[in-house]
């Protein structure tokens, strides 16, 4: 029989704890090490399951924000004990924090945090407007492709700040808590009982 908890896990062990009444001490060490290993156990489901909530909120985010075909680009990887999720799109970044005029008028809350700055006002030579990385699911209507590679597409306006990413992260700062919780809740109970 295995533990319910950690199952499918290498480390899956069986969760076993017995009182012995002339060894009280021990005993509650025991049960100390035992919850500890429970929760690292919910942790990790939790946390596997969390990253799929947030991808999935993500996906949600990016497709109200105007760019749904932005959510086949998100990509996740473990890594050194952490949970990557970014976008496989250069321009990512551009309908994140948003540019030019539009950007600076509905700016990214986090946009000065990161030093991240919005061009306005004149621009000399081929009018108003600049070129940025591009992917060519847009239909943009001037585009060219650079000695790298890359499309790029031109704008005179620029782009309202999309804030998905940042959207997505505050739901996962409220929600991360309570989710573990719920799950530690679960794992008690299928284990213990009521």
């Amino acid at each position: 029989m295995g533990n319910t908890i950690t199952e499918g896990y290498a480390d899956s062990l069986d969760v076993v704890f017995n009182m012995d009444l002339f060894h009280i001490e021990k005993g509650v060490k025991d049960l100390d090490k035992l919850s500890k290993r429970l929760i690292r156990a919910a942790e990790k489901e939790a946390l596997e399951a969390f990253v799929n909530m947030v991808v999935q909120k993500l996906q949600t985010n990016v497709s109200l924000a105007g760019y749904p075909e932005l959510a086949a680009r998100i990509k996740t990887r473990h890594r050194r004990g952490r949970i990557e999720i970014w976008f496989d799109a250069p321009h990512a970044v551009y309908l994140e924090y948003g540019t030019g005029i539009e950007g600076s008028v509905n700016p990214h809350p986090l946009a000065t945090t990161i030093g991240w700055g919005y061009m306005v006002g004149k621009f000399s030579g081929r009018g108003s407007g600049w070129w940025y990385p591009a992917d060519e699911s847009y239909g943009f209507q001037k585009t060219f492709i650079g000695l790298n590679g890359q499309m790029y597409a031109y704008t005179r306006g620029g782009l309202s700040a999309g804030m998905f990413t940042h959207r997505t992260l505050e739901w996962a700062k409220r929600n991360y808590t309570r989710y573990f919780r719920k799950v530690l809740r679960t794992a008690i109970k299928s284990r213990y009982g009521k």
